[in-house]
């Protein structure tokens, strides 16, 4: 739990640095952050909280939940994770395509891959080669799981040609309201390998993210916790 509470003290601090900026600026940043965390978060009883480790473009996964007694563990071994190519973005300023991983408090809502079946007690979805994420700011579907491209610039297939998506968890990233151009697209998945960062995604190998999949429950209302170093 102490882990944890200053995973979140860092994410305040340090995402809402600017060093151009000014006092005021960071307090805007703290403030907003401390409202999204709360509406989304408050009754979380599972956390995966996401470190960037400094110089590198990856980052530590610790699993914490909470038990009966309200004490909160970590219940699954520490793991390691690529993220994106150019970092972790400070909090608020993640763009569609700066290859950089959101920071902030996420629901997590849907798991997703390549079997018809997986063991999970998450809402599950399979990945079909008539399924597409839209990753077009211009889009009216933009950040959204779609059957239809139709009139879309861009997007990412759902079911690729790889093992990249075979598990994956949406983290509700720019949901809620989703703003224009403010990135998409942001899920956990299997990584190509510990040396290849992401284009912003989270990519585990492939036995850790089974094992976070099976311990997610959605009665637990799981969290991912991103914190820039």
């Amino acid at each position: 739990m102490v882990n944890l509470f200053f995973a979140i003290v860092s994410l305040l601090l340090l995402c809402a640095c600017n060093p151009a900026g000014v006092r005021d600026e960071r307090l805007v940043v703290m403030n907003k952050y401390f409202r999204d965390f709360a509406s989304c978060c408050y009754d979380a009883e599972q956390i995966i909280q996401v470190k960037e480790i400094a110089g590198t473009n990856k980052a530590s996964i610790i699993f914490y939940e909470k038990d009966r007694t309200n004490t909160w563990n970590t219940t699954l071994p520490p793991m390691v994770a690529v993220v994106g190519k150019n970092g972790i973005a400070g909090y608020g300023n993640k763009r569609e395509g700066d290859g950089k991983t959101p920071s902030g408090a996420f629901p997590l809502s849907l798991v997703f891959g390549y079997e018809e079946h997986i063991q999970t007690d998450m809402p599950y979805r399979m990945a079909t080669e008539r399924d597409f994420w839209i990753d077009d700011p211009q889009h009216p579907s933009y950040n959204k799981w779609v059957t239809n491209t139709a009139g879309a610039k861009s997007f990412e297939k759902m079911k690729r040609n790889d093992n990249m998506y075979k598990y994956g968890i949406v983290i509700d990233y720019n949901v809620n309201p989703t703003v224009t151009g403010n990135g998409s697209a942001i899920f956990f998945h299997v990584w190509i390998d510990e040396n290849t960062p992401t284009t912003g995604c989270i990519a585990l190998r492939e036995t850790d993210i089974i094992e976070i999949i099976k311990k997610l429950s959605p009665s637990k209302k799981p969290i991912a916790l991103i914190v820039k170093e």
